[in-house]
């Protein structure tokens, strides 16, 4: 990795600690920036240089992506229409089909070594999902898994998408969670190659007041129990103040200990 990345990280990224999951919150970052990053941490944890899991928070600007797998025709809108509305486009080395990024949505980068964490892809992927259901039920938002289908739906539609990549056993790609987002933008794309499947958002299940930022310490906490971590320690970075674990705001409560465990598990 590049010392701008060692010192992004901080620390305590050189400490060797499985049982606590590093999180550090970015802001909003261009995809493409993000996943040179992304490469970065994941080469430096699969040759050992990186000696510790790590979790990537962040919003992106509105952005369209295509799975190794996505058909032309699942972007709707012409390139010109894109560049209109100031929408980047870009083809991705991860499983799933089209989906968008943008502000109001909540996105996490796990860079996971699966073999470390005695996990399969696909238990990998289910825990994950796990988390973002139980962050959900936090909200006060009933949400579920369906069989055979990635991401994660609520009686209003699918509010969650997952699509990640694995080589050499750690994971990067990862989640996008829409908290207050634009839905109209997902116009533009078969969404997850799901064409009659209508999206929502936190917003749109009727629970106001939550940004993505908000809800990031939470998210890395859930993430942190569905993956059998201790603890999350936050990496100090320009958007958050210490090292410490950072707080999520009412209704959640201090530590991953303290949240409730799955409630089912691949």
């Amino acid at each position: 990795m590049t010392q701008d990345i060692w010192t992004l990280l901080g620390p305590g990224a050189l400490r060797s600690d499985r049982e606590r999951l590093l999180a550090l919150r970015l802001g909003t970052m261009p995809y493409q920036e993000a996943r040179r990053l992304q490469q970065g941490l994941a080469a430096a944890r699969a040759a050992g240089d990186l000696p510790r899991d790590v979790l990537l928070l962040l919003e992106h600007p509105h952005t369209y992506t295509m799975g190794r797998l996505t058909p032309d025709h699942h972007i709707r809108w012409s390139r010109e229409e894109l560049a209109a509305r100031g929408i980047a486009l870009h083809t991705v080395d991860r499983g799933g089909l089209a989906t968008y990024h943008g502000p109001g949505q909540l996105v996490g980068y796990p860079i996971v070594h699966l073999k470390e964490r005695g996990l399969k892809v696909t238990q990998y992927v289910a825990r994950l999902e796990e988390a973002l259901v139980n962050l959900l039920a936090e909200l006060g938002i009933p949400a579920h898994r369906e069989e055979g289908r990635r991401g994660v739906w609520t009686a209003g539609g699918k509010i969650a998408a997952i699509g990640i990549r694995c080589s050499r056993w750690v994971t990067s790609h990862g989640f996008a969670l829409n908290v207050n987002t634009d839905l109209a933008l997902f116009q533009g794309i078969v969404p997850c190659g799901l064409p009659h499947e209508p999206v929502t958002s936190v917003v749109q299940e009727g629970v106001e007041g939550f940004t993505a930022s908000s809800l990031q310490g939470a998210a890395a906490r859930h993430v942190a129990v569905a993956l059998d971590y201790a603890a999350v320690e936050e990496a100090p970075s320009p958007f958050t103040s210490s090292g410490a674990v950072q707080e999520a705001p009412s209704p959640f409560k201090a530590s991953a200990a303290g949240l409730p465990g799955p409630a089912s598990r691949a």
